[in-house]
């Protein structure tokens, strides 16, 4: 009589997972057993945790991150796949070389998105350098009450940077804003004559937003360089000499918002709390003598929305 071996049926490994997803995905049995498969009967030589983020694009791609922390050494990834099965098995190849090597590798060992036609990437993915630094343009329509003599509506454009997300929840960002606001006119009272008021502004922040990978809200804090330029209106008025504009400098608090619509499409809204630092006074020579025609003011308020590219 003869036995024959019984084949080794692969073990899931020991390794705590976090499955997050809809229901259409989730799939965290079959991460761990596709893990199993391809670890066979060898285990990670340290504890290993794994956290699985995955959200489904309104194009019906599915978009991942993975984030992985073994020995307390965490490292992030992201990447796309053309199905929920397709993200399941790079999610578990990409865990089971990262509990061999200790960290997750800097590109997915496989391809998880058919590039068979141009289309099915839309946005390219040059656009990433300094070890996962990503950039971020924007842009929108703002408006601003308190520094004009009215509420003064505005465009806006932003760039700037942002580090992949720490924990898969933190998301740090960067950015450089450029304004200009609509002018604004303001009488003299008493006076036939008035002035017209011209803002545009320059301003940095950096930000801390909490979230998922499809929505991030939190604060910012920054600064501002304002400039504004007046004119007289009326034929009759003059402008002080050297007082026709101004350049100040104004701190900025800020909630920024911004949700994820398909690929690295999204919308994004802001409001801005700022306090200006020795804010100017203009002047206007009238027949009457000089008057005060306008003064910004100390605390003004701002808010912006438009849509963002972020090439992540």
């Amino acid at each position: 009589m003869t036995v024959s071996p019984t084949a080794a049926q692969p073990v899931a490994p020991p390794i705590d997972v976090t499955w997050i997803g809809p229901e259409d995905c989730a799939r965290r049995d079959a991460f761990v057993g596709e893990m199993g498969q391809i670890l066979g009967g060898s285990q990670p030589h340290e504890p290993l945790t794994a956290r699985v983020e995955v959200t489904r694009e309104a194009t019906g791609r599915w978009h991942v991150v993975l984030v992985v922390d073994r020995d307390n050494v965490q490292s992030q990834r992201a990447f796309e796949a053309a199905s929920c099965d397709a993200a399941v098995s790079a999610a578990a190849l990409i865990t089971a070389i990262a509990s061999d090597e200790g960290v997750l590798p800097q590109s997915p060992p496989v391809p998880v998105i058919p590039r068979g036609l141009a289309s099915e990437a839309p946005w390219p993915a040059w656009p990433r350098v300094l070890n996962g630094l990503q950039l971020d343009v924007a842009v929108g329509v703002t408006g601003e009450y308190g520094l004009s003599p009215a509420f003064a509506p505005g465009a806006e454009v932003s760039i700037g940077g942002s580090l992949p997300r720490l924990g898969g929840v933190v998301h740090l960002r960067a950015l450089v804003t450029g304004a200009y606001f609509a002018p604004q006119t303001d009488a003299l009272p008493g006076h036939v004559e008035s002035a017209e008021f011209q803002l545009v502004a320059v301003s940095g922040r950096a930000c801390t937003s909490f979230g998922t990978a499809r929505l991030d809200v939190g604060p910012c804090v920054g600064g501002e360089l304002d400039r504004m330029s007046g004119t007289g209106v009326a034929s009759a008025t003059v402008f002080t000499p050297g007082e026709g504009s101004a350049t100040w400098a104004t701190l900025v608090g800020s909630l920024l918002a911004s949700v994820r619509l398909t690929g690295d499409l999204g919308l994004f809204a802001r409001f801005d709390a700022n306090v200006s630092i020795a804010p100017p006074h203009f002047d206007v020579q009238t027949p009457s003598g000089r008057q005060l025609a306008d003064r910004p003011s100390p605390v003004s308020a701002r808010a912006a929305a438009g849509v963002e590219l972020r090439f992540f």
